[in-house]
């Protein structure tokens, strides 16, 4: 498997569709991760709210994922 199969098989649903939650929680997990790299190395400082925002979203798209069921060809 090469990157690029394997970046696209990461954004994937259960469907293996496409997923904007995928991108959304990946999104958020590098802002984090920016946010702290700026505290720790630049003294930037990111209010307490939003990094506790961030948190929020990032668990709530790994919870929702958790519950997905996955379609059966009933469903479709």
């Amino acid at each position: 498997m090469n990157l690029n199969e394997f970046i696209k098989a990461t954004f994937r649903d259960k469907q293996q569709n496409p997923s904007g939650r995928e991108l959304t929680v990946f999104a958020f997990v590098l802002i984090v991760i920016a946010s702290w790299i700026g505290e720790q190395f630049f003294g930037k400082h990111i209010p307490q709210w939003m990094f506790v925002a961030f948190i929020s979203l990032i668990a709530a798209g790994i919870g929702l994922y958790t519950f997905e069921k996955p379609k059966t060809e009933d469903d479709k």
